[in-house]
């Protein structure tokens, strides 16, 4: 148990020393910097549950990987894919990532989500992120052998991010699964996959910062569901029917 507060500890403390230290070519403007210190923060707290071995080097990887990620949204949702915003995630990777093959996934979803070709109602984000995530952590290898198929364990992940931030994703335009057609499919599996007991099975048996997230997108899921029963069954999208849940925090992306 201490240790893992020690590890999340950690990991929160380097993705906000990091995203502190690179504001500034990020181009964050004053009334962003607590959003942005918060979901830098917030995602290394999250990846720091997919620790394997749980030291102090795997959790400031874990921070790493956390702010990292937070640059990409930066540049991609807030920026909308300008050019000053890329060249400077292009400069922080060089200087922050030695995996070149992380650096290739990176720059692959970017591309492909700047033009607009994400699979699957947007999930395959959510399989290309974990891979770089637990890659930059370096225990993509260790999940490989515990997972039947880690991609898909990026999708749910995925999932869990959409449920949490749909009515963000809704006002400000950005992709979201629940926008599409098979918003109860997506739903459904989040709500069985997920089940509390199986999802300690599947982050190695003991509860993390990450686990409490995808309970409450679990429980936010179970909301929004009836909610679309109470609605006569139309899948009109999530724009049209209300939810009665309580408002949960940001998770992974």
């Amino acid at each position: 148990m201490i240790r893992d507060i020690a590890c999340h500890i950690t990991a929160a403390v380097v993705a906000g020393d990091r995203a502190a230290r690179y504001g500034l070519a990020l181009g964050i403007r004053r009334k962003e910097l607590w959003r942005y210190l918060k979901k830098s923060m917030s995602l290394a707290l999250c990846y720091s549950g997919f620790g394997i071995r749980r030291t102090v080097g795997e959790a400031r990887r874990a921070g790493e990987a956390g702010f990292l990620c937070c640059a990409y949204d930066v540049i991609t949702d807030w920026r909308n894919f300008d050019k000053k915003g890329l060249v400077a995630f292009e400069s922080i990777l060089k200087e922050r990532v030695l995996q070149c093959d992380v650096k290739e996934l990176a720059m692959y979803l970017y591309e492909t989500e700047r033009i607009h070709k994400l699979r699957e109602d947007g999930l395959t984000r959510g399989a290309v992120a974990l891979r770089c995530v637990l890659r930059i952590m370096e225990c993509e290898t260790e999940w490989e052998r515990l997972w039947p198929d880690l991609d898909e364990v990026g999708k749910l992940c995925q999932i869990v991010d959409d449920v949490l931030d749909y009515e963000d994703d809704c006002a400000r335009g950005e992709i979201n699964c629940l926008k599409s057609s098979r918003i109860r499919e997506h739903l459904t599996v989040l709500i069985t996959t997920f089940d509390p007991s199986q999802t300690r099975t599947l982050f190695g048996g003991r509860s993390s910062v990450l686990t409490v997230v995808i309970e409450r997108a679990r429980v936010k899921a179970i909301g929004m569901l009836a909610s679309l029963e109470r609605n006569g069954g139309n899948d009109r999208g999530p724009a049209t029917y209300s939810c009665d849940y309580e408002e949960t925090p940001q998770a992974f992306v």
